[in-house]
């Protein structure tokens, strides 16, 4: 009898969403930064890698500006501001400390980019909010991204010039950033809250 209950066990993966709502309710944004990165500010994340990043990307555009989003003890942010400064970036990378709401996604669409040297995630919302955003993004490979399939930029882990490069690439062709977005927020739009739900109610529809 516990053979037989145990075949008909069924198990669901349901997903993580966005919200798609508060995203559309913020306007278009004029770009006056050439990428940003939205996340808690920790080593997993790759912070140790934006200075050197950037560094490569004023090389070729002295004027570029980088806006990263997020907070993180004292310490780190404290490690963070003094790479910074001793690269000269500081009127090139900016720290906001965490955001939210409208003000978030302001933000978010007023980049032309987005940089994420993440080196592990669970899943992603941040590349994916930002795909909804219709911003390009250039990140690592990570396992967690495959659900993404080909509309992010992936490179492998830790070869911080790949990321660089792709950032400069993106920046002398402008034109290619406008013909991904609609790949870009269409692949993001699989995963607004409303098509989750729905996905969730097929399930328990299947399950009755």
């Amino acid at each position: 009898m516990a053979d037989k209950m145990k075949s008909k066990t069924q198990y669901y993966f349901v997903k993580n969403g966005i919200d798609s709502k508060l995203i559309d309710s913020v306007e278009e944004q004029e770009k006056i930064y050439e990428a940003c990165f939205l996340g808690g500010l920790r080593h997993s994340k790759g912070i140790s890698e934006f200075v050197p990043i950037w560094k490569k990307v004023t090389a070729k555009f002295p004027q570029a500006k980088f806006l990263v989003i997020g907070g993180g003890s004292t310490e780190i942010v404290n490690k963070l501001k003094e790479d910074i400064k001793k690269a000269n970036l500081e009127n090139n990378i900016i720290l906001t400390g965490p955001l939210s709401g409208n003000e978030l996604f302001k933000k978010m669409k007023s980049s032309k980019l987005f940089l994420f040297p993440s080196h592990e995630e669970g899943w992603g919302i941040s590349v994916c909010e930002a795909m909804y955003c219709g911003l390009p993004v250039v990140c690592y490979d990570l396992p967690a991204f495959e659900i993404f399939g080909d509309a992010i930029n992936k490179h492998k882990i830790g070869n911080f010039e790949k990321l660089a490069e792709k950032v400069v690439y993106y920046l002398k062709n402008q034109g290619e950033i406008e013909k991904k977005k609609p790949n870009l927020i269409k692949t993001a739009k699989r995963f607004t809250w409303e098509n989750i739900a729905q996905e969730e109610f097929d399930i328990y529809k299947n399950i009755i």
